[in-house]
């Protein structure tokens, strides 16, 4: 054991500390208060290399030995009422006090009960999220961890826990910060909580969208364009309202493609009821056409408006960034179809998700 032990404490590990932070994070009542909560935190804790395991197992213990302290608080009770009716003499009352006590075990929380081989998994962990400079970068973990891991893993199954991912691993950083675990993280921390703020507002209105573009308006249009010399078309059929039929008839009512190519657009700002400002999206920050390396607006693609139902209007938020085709008419009316994907707007798109396959 003491050789489990020295090698233990050799290891330095930032994630041994984390771990500490995580099983006092998991008791405490005021942040975990719900199955979807724990089931949250598994997914950050699993995400971040944090044995969640040995936090469920500290919990355990520490819910079993407080259990059996209440059966001793409450045995003491009845047997002090039965002293003070039956006046059982101080030997006899000392005598059921120890037969009380022989029934706890003393269970530490333990470092002990780690397992040799365990160890050099932790530092395997350890490394394989530590940068070149030996910090570990936790802004570019939980930008990572609210997209491509949220969207390509899908680690939950109900819109419950999407809805309260960013809120729990906001919680969790901000436990990190005020108690001082691991200093030296600390302006990473601040960063990816402002992350979370973000996500709070983009995450799930990116799930939602996903699932509704391009829209029945700019399939209409789609449909409108493929079906010239085919077949007549009514717009009438469609069932938009006059508002919206009204923008149809004077920018699609007779649509002649002009360009077509797939690309990035990003939601600057929303119109209602039927309109949003967008412009190409440049992933390449390094890119010298862009007027600010930290918004990505292309000097060569300016904004422009996008026509949508207002389903979509009403679930979008700015910032988002679509994947899709974006089709350029004659009369320079735009629209998108072939959606492939909807991110936030703090997802790390340098990051490859096929690089290890």
């Amino acid at each position: 054991m003491d050789d489990v032990r020295a090698i233990y404490n050799s290891l330095n590990s930032n994630l041994s500390e984390l771990l500490r932070a995580a099983r006092a994070f998991y008791l405490s009542k005021r942040y975990i208060t719900t199955k979807v909560d724990a089931k949250i935190f598994s997914e950050i804790c699993k995400f971040g290399y944090i044995e969640f395991s040995q936090v469920v197992k500290y919990k355990n213990k520490h819910v079993k030995f407080s259990n059996k302290s209440d059966l001793v608080f409450n045995c003491l009770d009845r047997k002090l009422a039965r002293v003070k009716k039956n006046k059982l003499s101080e030997q006899d009352m000392l005598q059921e006090f120890r037969a009380i006590m022989l029934d706890l075990i003393y269970e530490e929380s333990g470092l002990e009960e780690l397992e040799i081989e365990k160890l050099q998994d932790l530092q395997d962990q350890e490394e394989a999220i530590l940068g070149s400079d030996g910090i570990i970068d936790i802004e570019y973990g939980t930008r990572l961890f609210l997209s491509f891991h949220m969207f390509m893993e899908q680690p939950f199954e109900t819109h419950s826990a999407y809805n309260n991912v960013a809120r729990i691993l906001k919680l969790w950083l901000r436990f990190l910060s005020r108690n001082n675990v691991c200093p030296q993280f600390h302006p990473s921390i601040k960063n990816a909580i402002s992350v979370c703020s973000l996500a709070s507002k983009q995450l799930f209105s990116s799930l939602a969208i996903s699932q509704l573009l391009p829209g029945k308006f700019s399939s209409a249009v789609l449909d409108n364009l493929s079906s010239q010399n085919t077949a007549p078309f009514d717009p009438k059929k469609l069932g938009f309202p006059q508002p919206m039929l009204d923008l149809y008839n004077s920018h699609f009512s007779n649509p002649v493609l002009a360009s077509e190519y797939p690309t990035d657009i990003q939601i600057l700002d929303i119109i209602p009821p039927f309109t949003l400002i967008a412009s190409e999206y440049i992933r390449d920050t390094d890119d010298t056409t862009t007027n600010n390396t930290n918004t990505n607006t292309n000097i060569n693609n300016p904004q422009f408006p996008l026509y949508f139902e207002k389903e979509i209007i009403d679930s979008v938020q700015k910032l988002l960034v679509i994947e899709c085709t974006l089709s350029t008419l004659k009369n320079n009316s735009k629209f998108i179809h072939s959606v492939t994907a909807v991110w936030p707007s703090y997802t790390p798109f340098d990051y490859d998700p096929y690089e290890n396959l």
